[in-house]
């Protein structure tokens, strides 16, 4: 039997290239893994990102689309500001009569109330804009009203200086009359409005005002803003501005302090509504032509010019005025004293008895020089003279025929614009205070009884005052170059809203319809100062 060696096994050791193929395999798995991990999470982030892309697109996309209907509703919001304007601008140009007739411009739901601008069916959008101004209740406000007020109701910064000049110490008496206002105060907005550096006792000018900690120079003229007289030292804030911040015309709950409880006790109003810059009117006829100049040298194109407006023989003692002037205490020949309804000459006929060689040697300061006058045609008191009546007699009666004739297509003053005129027919009793020449007992006279002025054509023209028996012929005389019945230069505040909400827009403009055509000369945005009146009162 052959027997084996048994030989123990031995490791058989495997070749360097198949132990480095094996570690290969195994790194290269490893490898493998982790580069699909980091690829899974790079898709990962890439989808995260690609997603966050998107979605802050999506949330730009929408906020842009915010952005473009704000924006388009700020555009339209404008855009019924605007048509307020124009509607006011449209209605300034028609005459008195066609406002009347489509109801009036003082308080007029049907007119200034929600009017249609935009009528966007599609978008279910429906702009509308309303026209509102403060109602009064003894010269405060209570509320709003439909309509717009006329500027000459407020007394004018710009033509104190000029009252001043005519009537001394007019224009410090003036300002006197306004709730509050103490004699340091008017000195020194007197100061600020004229051109000097004079300043009054009690005043300041360029010197004070340099003086301050912060130092500035007075306007020495017109304010660019009511608002400016703020920057007069002695000027307070709540009398100028009043307690009513939002200006909505009434007090609202948040309105309270002092300031609100002294209102609602019977404070009068602020400064701001009694004041203005802007009052003015056009010295035309009813038909909008230049009023004819008494004081026209050319005394035979005057002649020509009245004899086509008025009574012949009115033209006639009007161009016998200018150039004899008037005499006291001489009676009139027969046969020259004029009949109330004129002499029935036609023009021609007086043009001849007429010396237009003769030069016009009298001014006629006011319509109101040619009552109850007589003229002497020769050199009294050497007789024979020959002495001729004024047809404008000083009966009342009469006069309230001629007079608004004579002033409807006649004047005195040579300028087209006749500037700060007071509105007799509807100013406050403090701005009726402050008229030079105006006595209390004639402001109360007006307060009782123009509530009876209506469309009247004798109280177009302030000359009622005295065709009424409310004042004399002098006290007239004083009162006519600082009264009106109406001006020409409005004020409101405009809303512009949507029917279904959102954004509404507000401001208070002040339009000027002594130009063609009428152009807003003030714009004072106010949606600053809160929505305003309740959408139910637009």
């Amino acid at each position: 039997m052959t027997r084996f060696a048994h030989k123990p096994l031995q490791n058989v050791a495997q070749p360097p290239s198949a132990v480095k193929t094996a570690r290969h395999r195994r790194g290269r798995r490893c490898h493998t893994s982790r580069r699909r991990g980091i690829v899974l999470i790079l898709v990962t982030v890439v989808i995260i990102m690609v997603t966050l892309a998107g979605l802050s697109f999506v949330l730009t996309l929408g906020t842009e689309h915010k952005a473009v209907d704000v924006h388009g509703d700020e555009l339209r919001l404008q855009q019924l500001l605007e048509s307020g304007v124009e509607l006011m601008a449209t209605l300034a140009e028609q005459s008195p009569e066609l406002r009347q007739a489509a109801g009036g411009v003082q308080d007029n739901a049907d007119l200034f109330r929600g009017a249609l601008v935009i009528d966007d069916e599609r978008a279910a959008r429906h702009g509308r804009v309303t026209v509102v101004s403060p109602r009064l209740d003894r010269d405060e406000a209570v509320g709003v009203r439909y309509g717009w007020d006329d500027e000459s109701t407020r007394l004018n910064l710009a033509v104190l200086p000029q009252w001043e000049k005519q009537s001394p110490d007019a224009a410090r008496r003036a300002l006197m009359c306004l709730p509050g206002m103490t004699d340091s105060a008017a000195a020194k907005i007197l100061d600020w409005l004229d051109a000097d550096d004079s300043p009054r006792p009690g005043g300041a000018e360029r010197q004070q005002y340099a003086d301050l900690h912060k130092p500035y120079a007075p306007r020495n003229g017109c304010p660019a803003r009511i608002e400016e007289l703020l920057l007069i030292p002695d000027v307070p804030r709540n009398l100028l501005l009043g307690p009513d911040f939002n200006r909505e015309y009434q007090l609202a709950s948040r309105e309270t302090g002092p300031a609100a409880q002294n209102r609602s006790a019977g404070t009068p109003p602020p400064w701001t509504t009694l004041l203005t810059l802007y009052s003015a009117e056009r010295n035309v006829n009813p038909q909008g032509q230049p009023r004819i100049s008494l004081n026209d040298p050319d005394l035979r194109r005057l002649f020509t010019r009245l004899t086509a407006v008025v009574d012949p023989a009115w033209a006639e003692f009007i161009i016998l005025y200018r150039q004899f002037g008037p005499v006291a205490g001489l009676a009139a020949s027969p046969g020259n004293k004029p009949a109330a309804g004129g002499s029935g000459r036609k023009p021609e006929e007086i043009a001849g008895t007429l010396d237009f060689g003769r030069p016009g040697r009298v001014r006629i300061e006011s319509i109101l020089d040619l009552i109850g006058v007589s003229i002497a045609l020769s050199n009294p008191p050497s007789p024979p003279w020959r002495i001729v009546e004024s047809p404008f007699s000083t009966d009342r009666v009469a006069l309230r025929d001629s007079l608004p004739v004579l002033l409807d297509q006649t004047t005195v003053v040579e300028d087209a614009v006749i500037r700060g005129r007071v509105n007799i027919n509807a100013a406050p009793r403090t701005v009726l205070r402050g008229v030079p020449g105006m006595d209390d007992h004639v402001v109360e006279a007006i307060l009782a009884n123009r509530h009876m002025t209506g469309d009247d054509p004798a109280r177009r023209h302030p000359i009622w005052l005295l065709t009424e028996g409310l004042v004399d012929v002098a006290q007239m005389k004083a009162l006519l170059p600082y009264v009106t019945c109406g001006g020409q230069v409005y004020r409101a505040q405009i809303i512009g809203y949507f029917e279904e909400g959102g954004p509404m827009a507000r401001a208070e403009v002040v339009v000027d319809a002594t130009v063609t055509p009428p152009r807003p000369v003030s714009w004072t945005d106010l949606r600053l100062h809160g929505r305003g009146p309740s959408r139910e009162e637009l």
